[in-house]
């Protein structure tokens, strides 16, 4: 009977150590979506909540990792681009492998089961559709292996471009924090630009 589980046989024992469709291979080498995630974990304060989904996305005809992780929506629309810089480096120090895509997404905006757990494939559909509410999502430049020095890579859409989220955010903030979100969102706009 095939479940979709993979494990091994401990003499007389059964140890199941993940799903198949779990298994990101890059580079001929074999990887569960579970390790990017927790490589991730702490290595921004606005990554603190742990919520993320590592999955495999094809780009020019390669499997290339991509990693969606929910953030606090003020530290990431303010830090992106260190947000985005810490989970490419918490990556390419546990493995040596370059993150394609990186998408950081709203608390809640995660499909999950009836059980809570996230559906990364689900994910996955909605990053390449386009239909997941995202703060920011960054890919890489040119091939597989190229990284800009900045290690950012290019900042595809930011939720308060695509929907013009920006004028929405100051028109429902109190008066006295407009000026501190609209300072935040123009340096975030010459960072980028900048890069």
């Amino acid at each position: 009977m095939r479940t979709g589980d993979l494990g091994f046989f401990a003499g007389d024992d059964l140890v199941i150590t993940g799903r198949i469709k779990d298994v990101i291979i890059l580079r001929g080498k074999n990887y569960y979506s579970q390790d990017f995630e927790q490589a991730i974990q702490g290595r921004h304060p606005a990554l603190m909540s742990g919520i993320a989904a590592a999955f495999a996305i094809i780009v020019d005809g390669e499997e290339q990792l991509a990693i969606l992780c929910e953030v606090d929506r003020d530290t990431a629309v303010r830090d992106a681009d260190e947000v985005i810089i810490a989970i490419r480096n918490a990556v390419a120090d546990g493995f040596g492998q370059p993150v394609h895509t990186v998408g950081l997404v709203q608390p809640g905006a995660f499909p999950r089961t009836e059980s809570g757990k996230i559906q990364r494939f689900r994910c996955r559909a909605m990053l390449l559709d386009g239909s997941l509410d995202t703060i920011a999502i960054s890919q890489l430049e040119g091939g597989p292996h190229e990284q800009r020095e900045n290690g950012v890579g290019r900042v595809v859409r930011r939720a308060d471009e695509s929907r013009g989220g920006m004028r929405q955010r100051l028109e429902q903030a109190p008066p006295n924090t407009r000026g501190g979100l609209l300072l935040d969102h123009v340096r975030a706009e010459v960072r980028q630009v900048l890069a």
